[in-house]
């Protein structure tokens, strides 16, 4: 009976002790210390577009959590990994007053603006000359000139956790761990995309008869979700689509020039995390151009880990407890 309670306590404390040598933690993002920027390029018509800020100026940062696990705990052979259980949550840009600062184009591409985590205007100037269409019922028209091709981009309620497959070694002088071994996933978010070819006209004649055939040949479409916006004045046409790309589920690989750290103070038990992020999320292709969008910054959280320094190494726990054991049994008094 005695041999069975001795070995279900060594099953026991191994199980804890494996448990207790792989302890997560989430760390708290600090915001102010947590901005990652939208690096954005393209081509259109085999040009590269030109790419400019929506709102000049306005920062991208991070709140909520980022969870990370570590191994031997914080010693000379400690190990660090990322489940992926936290939430850094990309918070919208404000301005005066804490106002949110407004993108184009709104939700699902749709004409307007609204709030955003991020927004870019991309476009490319042209020179292509339309050659007159016979349109049934109308006559032959003069759509005039293609003089740019426009985009418009904005990237709305995106959550990003840093994971990785395999624990990081920790480099116990400098407390560094190669951050392009992690992945970034994309647990949430949507790029609302707009795309227009602007069009203009010789004279204002020629405009009106262009305004009202395009629009005719817009209403024979309506599953397409084209749009068209007017200038009288400047005698130009913009003809678009806009669409909702889901970006949830997208895992990017990380190759920032930066190593992370994560640091720990034994008298306050405070660490901070750094985990720097360099990640492409690849091409878009939307018919007359292409976009790349890539996400540089990094995520600094801090967590309170009041055991860290007593987590063991399995093997040695497993020792410990059938040493100590062994010495029970050996002490048992004789029948």
């Amino acid at each position: 009976m005695r041999s069975r309670l001795i070995w279900a306590l060594t099953l026991t404390g191994l199980v804890l002790g494996g448990q207790n040598a792989r302890a997560e933690y989430l760390y708290n993002l600090t915001p102010t210390s947590s901005e990652i920027d939208l690096q954005v390029s393209g081509t259109s018509l085999g040009e590269q577009l030109t790419v400019s800020e929506q709102n000049p100026g306005a920062r991208t940062r991070y709140s909520g959590t980022v969870a990370a696990n570590f191994h031997q705990g914080y010693g000379a052979n400690s190990n660090i990994s990322f489940p992926g259980s936290g939430a850094a949550n990309a918070v919208n840009p404000t301005g005066l007053f804490n106002i949110p600062y407004q993108y184009a184009p709104n939700v699902n591409g749709g004409s307007g603006t609204g709030p955003a985590n991020y927004g870019v205007n991309l476009s490319i100037p042209q020179e292509i000359v339309l050659p007159p269409i016979d349109i049934p019922n109308v006559g032959v028209i003069n759509l005039g000139t293609i003089t740019s091709v426009d985009f418009k981009v904005a990237l709305r309620d995106l959550q990003l956790n840093p994971t990785t497959s395999a624990w990081l070694p920790i480099n116990p002088g400098t407390r560094e761990f190669d951050a392009s071994l992690l992945d970034i996933h994309v647990a949430n978010g949507s790029a609302d995309i707009n795309a227009s070819v602007r069009l203009e006209q010789p004279d204002i004649l020629s405009h009106l008869a262009a305004v009202v055939a395009i629009n005719a040949l817009v209403a024979t479409v309506p599953d397409l979700g084209l749009t068209v916006t007017t200038n009288l004045f400047a005698r130009t046409i913009n003809v678009g689509y806009g669409g909702r790309i889901n970006m949830a589920g997208a895992t990017l690989d990380n190759a920032p020039t930066a190593p992370g750290t994560v640091t720990y103070n034994p008298i306050t038990t405070a660490s901070v995390l750094t985990v720097p992020v360099l990640s492409d999320f690849g091409d878009i292709n939307l018919g007359i151009g292409t976009i790349n969008l890539k996400f540089s910054g990094q995520m600094r959280g801090n967590a309170n880990i009041p055991n860290i320094w007593h987590v063991p190494e399995p093997s040695s726990l497993a020792l410990a407890i059938l040493a100590g054991l062994g010495c029970f049994k050996r002490r048992r008094p004789m029948a």
